[in-house]
């Protein structure tokens, strides 16, 4: 991962590398750590889209261009579109 003086690394953020063996890294840490990514850059984009059964939140980070995140509700309506599509078009379930 390209170095940032603005951006936390991994290891800056949790003061180790997620994933070292012996080492858990909870979700609620890792969604931290996304929403400073969010908040250092431009460039990332964290947000809740609901919750798991047990009550915990479920998020999504994207990151990409600048231009691309300001888009990103425009290509939310694009894939829906494509959905409600692709969903007309399958075949009907024979009755049982």
């Amino acid at each position: 991962m390209p170095s940032s003086d603005t951006v936390p690394s991994p290891l800056k953020f949790f003061g180790r590398i997620p994933g070292t063996p012996g080492e858990l890294t909870y979700a609620k840490d890792i969604h931290r750590y996304y929403e400073s990514l969010a908040n250092a850059s431009p460039r990332a984009k964290f947000w809740k889209i609901g919750q798991t059964e047990e009550g915990r939140d479920q998020v999504v980070l994207a990151i990409a261009d600048e231009k691309t995140l300001q888009q990103l509700d425009q290509y939310k309506a694009t894939l829906a579109i494509a959905r409600r599509s692709a969903k007309n078009q399958r075949p009907a379930k024979p009755a049982s």
